[in-house]
């Protein structure tokens, strides 16, 4: 009885740990979703540089402001394909122009806000700034 006892209470303590385990792999990679997703927007040029704006596909996107339609169902790479492994997160963006950076200009700031959504309820929220240089 005794032993039963013991081997019950180190089968829950495993237990709890991998839970946590797939917790905190589940959160890496939904910062990894979201950081891979604002490094691709802040690569992008500040204005557009074929007009006009909004080409639709992302893989057609030329400028930071294409990003903010971004509203993925399961994340995608850069071309917009889907990723079968990363099918749990869901992916939605917003560009806007915004104040508060010293010395900048709000028109010539963008705020790129990226939220991952995990079927298990996980949000994760990554946020860059663009500016445009004055030339």
């Amino acid at each position: 009885v005794t032993l039963a006892m013991a081997a019950g209470t180190v089968l829950g303590v495993m237990s709890f740990a991998a839970r946590g385990s797939v917790e905190a792999m589940v959160a890496q990679q939904a910062q990894a979703v979201a950081n891979a997703y604002l490094q691709e927007a802040l690569a992008t040029p500040f204005n557009d540089p074929a007009p006009p704006d909004n080409e639709g596909l992302r893989q057609n996107f030329d400028d930071v402001d294409d990003y903010t339609i971004v509203n993925d169902v399961g994340a995608r790479d850069a071309a917009n394909v889907a990723i079968p492994e990363l099918g749990n997160y869901n992916v939605t963006m917003t560009v806007v122009n915004t104040g508060g950076l010293v010395g900048i200009p709000a028109a010539a700031a963008k705020r790129v806000t990226v939220t991952v959504l995990h079927t298990s309820g996980l949000v994760v929220t990554a946020t860059g700034y663009k500016t445009n240089y004055p030339p």
